[in-house]
């Protein structure tokens, strides 16, 4: 807008005081002190602001207007750093790609959790996870493993390198958790290592499947769960009159008739029938 002389001002302009001039038409003028702005003057702004100059403007933005915004345009972004240049919603999507690479349903990478918490509680330590755990791989515990639950062991061996085992169910099952269907003809016991000072052995007491019969083999083999072997000596008190078998040394049975005792094993006696 071109302002002419002052000379002319006095002549075309209405109004006194303090404002803006707004030109109304040719060479006539008015001045508008409705909008003139002086200190702590409020301004309500229906769209952005901008501006340039050397005046200062400061502005109060109400934290619902922030926090009820929209993140309309937001995807998910790559796996990268946050850098400068990138916009509110750019950071976001990369924030949210790095957690999705970190815990994601998949990763290939390697997860190291370095906090030390210890744990004494299903609700304690480093890492705690409500639901359950799927693990396709080997397990490794360096610690102490409690299990407040069933332990069902699906594999073909298990093997316990501890030196003092305690279990307190007095009854032990052998042969499977449910009935069997048929005879697999494999014998029913315990299986020891031990050394007679010149070789290794293996002996088996328990119940022979082919004669129906307990026993006892020092020096057994072992064939596919059917044991072999001499039979070995116990020592043990014998009660009772239903005793059939072959007796070695008619001595042992306190002058009972060797002929009415006869035992699978030798039989030392501890005390007389």
């Amino acid at each position: 807008m071109q302002i002419p002389a002052l000379s002319a001002l006095a002549t075309t302009m209405t109004g006194a005081g303090s404002g803006f001039l707004r030109k109304n038409g040719a060479d006539t003028y008015t001045l508008d002190t409705s909008t003139y702005l002086t200190t702590n003057q409020t301004i309500t702004l229906s769209g952005d602001a901008t501006g340039s100059g050397s005046t200062g403007i400061t502005v109060a933005i109400a934290a619902s207007v922030v926090t009820g915004k929209l993140l309309t345009g937001y995807t998910s972004g790559s796996n990268t750093a946050l850098a400068a240049t990138d916009s509110i919603l750019g950071a976001f999507g990369k924030v949210q790609g790095q957690l999705d690479a970190k815990i994601g349903a998949t990763t290939s990478s390697a997860i190291n959790i370095t906090n030390a918490t210890a744990s004494t509680t299903t609700g304690t330590g480093a890492l705690i996870v409500t639901g359950g755990v799927g693990i396709g791989g080997n397990a490794n515990i360096g610690g102490n493993a409690v299990i407040t639950g069933n332990l069902t062991v699906n594999g073909t061996t298990s093997t316990v390198n501890s030196t003092t085992v305690t279990i307190d169910d007095p009854i032990f099952t052998l042969g499977g958790d449910t009935p069997p269907g048929a005879d697999d003809n494999k014998d029913r016991g315990i299986e020891f290592r031990w050394h007679n000072g010149t070789a290794a052995k293996v002996g088996f007491f328990g119940y022979d499947d082919s004669t129906g019969k307990l026993t006892f083999i020092p020096d057994a083999t072992n064939t596919s769960e059917v044991f072999s072997g001499t039979i070995g000596e116990i020592d043990a008190t014998i009660a009772g009159s239903n005793v059939t078998g072959a007796v070695t040394n008619a001595n042992q049975l306190g002058g009972v008739a060797a002929a009415s005792y006869a035992l699978k094993a030798r039989v030392y006696m501890v005390s007389d029938l």
